[in-house]
């Protein structure tokens, strides 16, 4: 019988470094002014707006044809797979993000680095570990390969805490 190979220790983020971390992004990732994330029933539900411009669609949708009916939803957190825009003004909107977005953000930082003086980056981690948190929670249910994808996640998430602890 296969079994997964064993899944590394390494040594996580103390209690004191998680604070650390949080502290440092808090005051930007503050300022970072994001809207709550609607979407319009009855219309494209995958697209993203502020309430202000869903609205405007909405009589704009209701004029172009007045015999469909329009809804405004949201205005609550919900998950995507990414930081979300308005379509129409662009504005940020506020979301959740699935492992796959957070996995996303996180290969950006990888890849271009971590500027602790971005509002949007300070914002992007805080989103980050608002949906996910610090810890590698393998006593978590699942498959030998979430376990395996779980343990790689917050293993790059605190290898970039630690870089950002390191140069601060």
């Amino acid at each position: 019988m296969n079994s997964a190979p064993p899944i590394p220790t390494i040594p996580w983020l103390t209690e004191d470094e998680c604070t650390r971390i949080e502290s440092l992004i808090a005051p930007l990732a503050g300022q970072y002014e994001t809207k709550p994330e609607h979407w319009i029933h009855g219309h494209d539900e995958g697209l993203s707006y502020c309430r202000e411009c869903a609205l405007a669609e909405i009589a704009r949708l209701q004029s172009d044809h007045p015999d469909r009916e329009y809804d405004l939803d949201g205005g609550w957190g919900i998950e995507g797979d990414g930081l979300e825009y308005c379509e129409i003004c662009e504005h940020p909107l506020n979301n959740h993000l699935t492992r796959y977005g957070a996995e996303c953000e996180l290969e950006a930082f990888e890849e271009e680095g971590f500027d602790l003086t971005s509002q949007y980056q300070c914002y992007a981690l805080s989103r980050i570990l608002d949906s996910h948190g610090f810890g590698p929670y393998a006593y978590l249910p699942g498959s030998p390969f979430e376990l395996q994808q779980r343990h790689k996640f917050y293993s790059r998430l605190h290898a970039l805490c630690r870089s950002i602890l390191a140069a601060n």
